[in-house]
């Protein structure tokens, strides 16, 4: 934490503004029409060497366990799809 501390106190704001700009562009991509997230993919693959790009339904369900799961998972569970011992 003091590496990391010490790494914020000496960057420009300009770099860190700008850093924290790209990683919502980043994560909200995903949200954007396909030639937008090809275009984030391709980039992403020169910078960080990932070659396979998710597929709109794997990225969907994604999306819907990240954002629903737990409601989802006790949904399941109340249902009986789960036996739990208590």
């Amino acid at each position: 934490m003091h590496k990391v501390s010490n790494l914020i106190r000496v960057t420009p704001s300009r770099i860190l503004h700008n850093y924290m700009l790209w990683r919502i562009v980043v994560v909200l991509s995903e949200h954007l029409s396909t030639p937008f997230r090809d275009a984030i993919h391709e980039l992403s693959k020169e910078m960080e060497g990932n070659e396979k790009q998710l597929e709109p339904g794997k990225i969907c369900l994604s999306q819907a366990n990240k954002h629903f799961g737990m409601a989802l998972g006790a949904l399941f569970a109340d249902m009986g799809g789960l036996k739990l011992a208590y």
